[in-house]
C-alpha cells in the first residue's frame, strides 16, 4: 500500500473522474521548505467516488489536511482525503491506487528547464568571452603566433 504522508498540507489543484474508464486522478501541490512538487494520485476501477462538504464559506484554496488509504474487503482500496475540516471530505474505492510526481502538469517544470537553460547559456557565453580574450591577449603577447611559419624540410614528409 502507498504511503500519502507526502501529501498533508498540499493545496489540491484538481479532481478529475472518468467514470467511462473507472478512474479518478486528483493534483496536489505540495510546497516543502520553498520547493514545490505537483503529485498525481490516481484511483484505478473506482466503484464509488463521494465528496462531501458542509463548509458553506467560499474558499481561496482547498487544503488537503489528511489523506490515507485503508484496505477493505474483497481486494478494495478506500482512499480518505478531508479538505481543511472533517466538514468537508473526498472518498474514493478502487482497485489500485497509484501516486507520482506529475511531470507534465506544471510550471514548476518549465521553470527549471528556463532556469536551467538560462544557466548553461550563460556558461557557454563566458566560456566563449574567456577565449575570445585568451586569443586576443596570446596576438598582443607573442605577435609571431599569429604569422605563417616557414615550412620545415621534415614537414613534408
Amino acid at each position: 500500500m502507498i504511503s500519502t504522508d507526502v501529501l498533508w498540507g498540499g493545496q489540491l489543484q484538481s479532481v478529475c473522474f472518468d467514470p467511462k474508464a473507472q478512474n479518478a486522478s486528483i493534483r496536489i501541490l505540495v510546497s516543502t521548505d520553498g520547493l514545490e512538487v505537483l503529485y498525481e494520485l490516481t484511483c484505478l476501477k473506482v466503484s464509488e467516488f463521494r465528496f462531501e462538504n458542509a463548509i458553506r464559506e467560499p474558499w481561496s484554496y482547498a487544503e488537503v489536511t489528511e489523506v490515507s488509504t485503508v484496505p477493505r474487503a474483497k481486494g478494495i482500496l478506500r482512499l480518505e482525503m478531508m479538505l481543511w475540516s472533517e466538514d468537508c471530505l473526498v472518498q474514493c474505492s478502487c482497485r489500485a491506487i497509484d501516486l507520482h510526481v506529475c511531470l507534465g502538469g506544471g510550471d514548476m517544470i518549465a521553470e527549471l528547464v528556463g532556469q536551467v537553460v538560462t544557466d548553461l547559456l550563460a556558461i557557454a557565453a563566458t566560456v566563449f568571452a574567456w577565449i575570445i580574450v585568451a586569443r586576443i591577449t596570446d596576438a598582443i603577447v607573442d605577435p609571431q603566433s599569429q604569422r605563417e611559419h616557414p615550412k620545415r624540410a621534415h614537414d613534408f614528409g
